[in-house]
């Protein structure tokens, strides 16, 4: 019967986990192991070739502005030279399918017993269902705030227009009265003019009561 050695188990179970595990050697990054879902996640398995300092192309490894990520900026780099685990979530990786996959990566640096570092492991979560609802949010959010300041233009425009149709109405109501009496045609015709203007005054006051009834002017 074959005896499993220390690193065939712990390679079996990382096969099974639900993230994207990628193993190097420190401080060279020399690649050591990546598990099923690191494929995945990346559209690619492990590369022995690349270190560090040369991830980015291959790994097709990028910032969310689309840019190459900065070698000095790496998971693997910021481990190293912080020695404990570093957590980064502002990297996209974009896929040989040309998809694209935002991560957040989990850098933990492995030290021997003498404290020296041996490797770095790196655990990498597919978050795109969390932008997805974190832009979800944002919109809505967005939709509320522009809803509210539509109200808010609807009370400030039902006001307006409640006070500026009460100033027509007194002045239409005055022009009538006064045209009831009057004789001259000249002043006749003035008198007219402003029962017109005012009117049309009026249709636009209710334009802007209509307005702030959508606005839920009260």
């Amino acid at each position: 019967m074959a005896v499993l050695s220390d690193a065939d188990i712990i390679a079996g179970l990382a096969e099974d986990l639900p993230v994207g595990v990628w193993v190097a050697r420190a401080p060279g990054g020399e690649f050591v192991y990546a598990n099923r879902m690191f494929g995945e996640i990346m559209g690619m398995g492990g590369i022995a070739g690349p270190e560090v300092g040369g991830y980015s192309e291959p790994y097709g490894i990028f910032g969310r502005d689309g840019q190459p990520y900065p070698e000095s900026q790496m998971p693997l780099v910021r481990a190293l030279e912080a020695r404990e685990v570093v957590v980064i979530d502002d990297i996209v990786i974009h896929r040989p399918d040309r998809t694209r996959v935002p991560v957040r990566a989990f850098a933990r640096p492995i030290s021997g017993k003498d404290g020296v570092m041996t490797h770095v492991v790196i655990a990498f979560f597919d978050i795109t269902r969390e932008i997805e609802h974190a832009q979800a949010r944002t919109e809505s959010e967005r939709r509320l705030q522009r809803a509210q300041r539509l109200e808010s233009i609807g009370t400030l425009a039902g006001g307006i227009a409640h006070d500026f149709n009460n100033l027509v109405f007194g002045i239409k109501l005055v022009a009538a009265e006064l045209l009831r009496t009057e004789e001259d045609p000249d002043r006749r015709k003035s008198l007219e003019l402003i029962d017109s203007t005012t009117e049309r005054g009026a249709m636009l006051t209710g334009s802007l009561l209509g307005f702030a009834r959508r606005g839920k002017h009260r």
